[in-house]
């Protein structure tokens, strides 16, 4: 099959609507990653998951798919406009797969970051579906910039019985649990110049607004601490309302 002209080989895959034709060996692999244009991949999400009587586009199926690159949505978001013409596009869950990239280089980070940050601005993508994956996979990996970026965008540390902040404790990093419960407090590793909150005062301000926190601290929350033996973290939560009992008392002391 690697021996027919590209021309025909581009037929055949648009008639299959095969996302796994081109990566049924290298050879084809090879061929279809090096003479595909971004508007032919376009062309074929469209074709396969798009029908010309569908009002209802699967978004979330269509950027699941990794040639579906931000360039390739540009190029899918005219073929709407043409589709649907006044009909805003709404896109209501973040792909997982961009998360992968923060354990990768720092290139594929990067442009996963721009991606995420196109459909939060544009798309009116909610960075809290999923159960709050996005911001629980961000904390695990201890990625601030991607942190900042879900915060800033409405992200809930709350949700799912504070499972974010729960993974925040297993981390140690107490500078990354605050992070994540005062609106305020600015990272170490975090740009300051980029640290920014709807209800802050301009610079030349001396009035500071009392920003509440974000979730409400649980005495599981100090257990969690006590068990994984943070005394650092198990005394700011004490600091910010968590109730020790004489037992968990008796154990921060002894560690």
């Amino acid at each position: 099959m690697e021996s027919l002209p590209v021309e025909l080989l581009h037929h055949i895959h648009l008639l299959s609507e095969s996302e796994h034709l081109p990566i049924a060996n290298k050879s084809l692999h090879h061929i279809y990653q090096r003479t595909t244009s971004n508007r032919y991949r376009a062309i074929f999400l469209w074709r396969k998951y798009v029908t010309s009587n569908s009002n209802k586009i699967p978004w979330h199926a269509i950027l699941s798919v990794p040639a579906c690159t931000l360039e390739v949505l540009r190029i899918l978001t005219s073929f709407h406009d043409q589709h649907q013409p006044g009909n805003k596009i709404k896109i209501p869950v973040l792909p997982t797969r961009l998360f992968k990239a923060l354990n990768t280089s720092t290139k594929e980070e990067h442009t996963a970051y721009q991606y995420i940050h196109t459909l939060l601005k544009e798309y009116q993508t909610s960075p809290d579906k999923l159960g709050g994956y996005p911001l629980a996979r961000s904390v695990l990996s201890r990625n601030i910039p991607f942190i900042c970026l879900l915060l800033s965008y409405g992200a809930r540390p709350a949700i799912k019985n504070n499972l974010v902040i729960m993974v925040a404790i297993e981390t140690g990093d107490l500078s990354l649990l605050r992070l994540l419960i005062e609106p305020s407090f600015i990272h170490p590793r975090q740009d300051s110049s980029n640290h920014h909150s709807p209800l802050t005062l301009p610079q030349n301000s001396h009035k500071k607004i009392k920003l509440a926190d974000r979730v409400q601290i649980t005495d599981q929350m100090l257990e969690k601490a006590i068990k994984m033996k943070h005394p650092s973290i198990a005394h700011y939560l004490i600091q910010k309302g968590a109730r020790p009992t004489l037992e968990t008392i008796r154990l921060i002391e002894s560690l």
